[in-house]
């Protein structure tokens, strides 16, 4: 069983971990303190990869809120990084009705490709 200080010392070392996308934290013999989740939600908030935290039963709606705000900002985050991370290739479609090939560069930064792409 952790305790609300265990959880909000646990909650500070895991601030801003590179490659944390998981936490669970349900399932404890006692609820999780609204405290220690503002803890976590706080936690999650500098720590752009984790994406999921499982805390149980959240019953204030304000904290729920926040969660999920956080949930999909750092979601975001990490599609606009693997999105800038591609790298950059050059593919050919093949239209199945016509049969002609055309050939396209995926834009660099994301952005439209002038075609309407």
């Amino acid at each position: 069983r952790l305790t609300e200080a265990g959880l909000l010392v646990l909650a500070q070392g895991l601030a801003g971990h590179p490659s944390l996308s998981e936490l669970h934290l349900a399932d404890q013999n006692t609820p999780i303190s609204l405290k220690a989740v503002e803890g976590f939600i706080e936690m999650m908030e500098q720590t752009p990869s984790l994406t999921r935290l499982n805390t149980g039963t959240l019953r204030d709606h304000g904290l729920r809120w926040r969660l999920q705000a956080v949930i999909m900002s750092n979601t975001e985050k990490l599609r606009v990084l693997r999105q800038r991370s591609a790298p950059q290739t050059e593919f050919t479609l093949v239209a199945a009705a016509g049969g002609r090939a055309v050939s396209a560069k995926r834009p660099a930064d994301g952005q439209a490709d002038g075609n309407g792409a």
